[in-house]
């Protein structure tokens, strides 16, 4: 998908105004390495190869990278949003999920290390793995996956 995707909400509980969702491969590289020189976590490379930028109320607020693990089985990889935007997680959460849709995904996974982050998916409609095929993540026994199934 090489198009620009726009989402447009309405004034909500959030405050989002707007949401437009950009390729980050559309963006200047610059303005990608300017926006995550604070987030040492976040694979660049990554995030510029295959990732999307999250732009709220026309600014550059977050990232992600939705990944293809299989036949349209997708990990969200990355999500980065900057703190102060954490009230918009649940509205970013669609959109995201809205650009799984038009890729055709019928799942999304998530691998959590944080139980802020487990209540958060657990909100979305994200259900635990239990017994997960997904190996647990280098450096952490403590994360669990979750999954997201997209309805036609």
């Amino acid at each position: 998908m090489h198009r620009l995707i726009k989402k447009r909400f309405s004034e909500n509980a959030h405050g989002v105004t707007k949401v437009r969702i950009i390729k980050a491969s559309q963006l200047s590289e610059k303005d990608v390495h300017n926006f995550l020189k604070n987030a040492h976590q976040i694979n660049v490379k990554s995030i510029l190869q295959s990732g999307y930028m999250l732009e709220v109320n026309d600014e550059i607020r977050g990232c992600f990278v939705l990944e293809e693990i299989n036949d349209k089985i997708y990990e969200l990889k990355t999500f980065y949003l900057v703190s102060t935007e954490a009230i918009k997680i649940p509205t970013l959460f669609e959109a995201i999920m809205s650009v799984a849709k038009e890729n055709n995904a019928k799942k999304v996974f998530v691998y959590s290390q944080k139980l802020m982050t487990d209540i958060i998916l657990e909100l979305l409609d994200f259900y635990p793995q239990e017994n997960s095929v997904f190996p647990i993540k280098k450096g952490n026994n403590e994360g669990k996956w979750w999954s997201y199934t997209i309805m036609d």
